[in-house]
């Protein structure tokens, strides 16, 4: 069974997290976006044939309580890349049966509806990091073989992903975080093991 818990926890102080609703549908591998107000959580793995998951849903970050419907991807899909900026909110590669994606989907995190095409990254993948800046959404590692790229967009613009250069090595399950100034890449796997790597 896959779980449909939020939890949340205040940034400034230290502590257990504490429950704050449900999922609509509980799963895993999930794509998430936020602005200051709404986070989002798109697609993953449900745990039933066949695996993957159009579910777009959303929570109101100041509050608590369950998750509601925010609409649907253009694609079913589990374990994609979600990168936002205050307006926008980036799903990029990910697995869909029998292939992994190249693709990216946009939605407006202030409204409700199904996601749009953006463009491309350049080349599909999943289990990818994500960070982003105010105006850019950064896309990093993953796997289709073992990925070392690092892909870009402008979140004002639609349009495929542009080369940015590449992680000190190649791998995948990476988990990346952001500020303004930098996005930070860290672990991962490389088969057969984990790494302890930050870029």
């Amino acid at each position: 069974a896959m779980s449909d818990v939020i939890d949340f926890a205040t940034i400034a102080t230290a502590g257990n997290a504490t429950d704050f609703g449900n999922l609509t549908v509980g799963r895993r591998n999930v794509g998430t976006v936020a602005s200051p107000t709404r986070g989002v959580f798109a697609g993953g793995n449900p745990g039933s044939s066949p695996l993957l998951d159009d579910t777009i849903d959303y929570i109101t970050i100041a509050s608590t309580g369950n998750a509601q419907d925010f609409g649907n991807l253009l694609i079913a899909m589990r374990e994609q890349g979600g990168s936002s900026s205050n307006t926008r909110g980036l799903i990029a590669g990910g697995y869909t049966a029998p292939a992994n994606l190249n693709t990216i989907e946009f939605i407006t995190l202030s409204t409700l509806g199904d996601s749009q095409d953006f463009g491309d990254l350049t080349d599909a993948r999943n289990q990818l990091a994500s960070s982003a800046s105010r105006t850019r959404g950064i896309w990093a590692g993953g796997y289709t073989g073992f990925k070392d790229r690092i892909d870009f967009v402008t979140f004002s613009s639609l349009g495929d992903a542009t080369d940015f250069g590449n992680l000190t090595q190649n791998r995948k399950d990476v988990s990346g975080c952001s500020n303004e100034i930098r996005g930070i890449y860290m672990g991962g796997r490389i088969t057969p093991v984990n790494v302890n790597i930050i870029d």
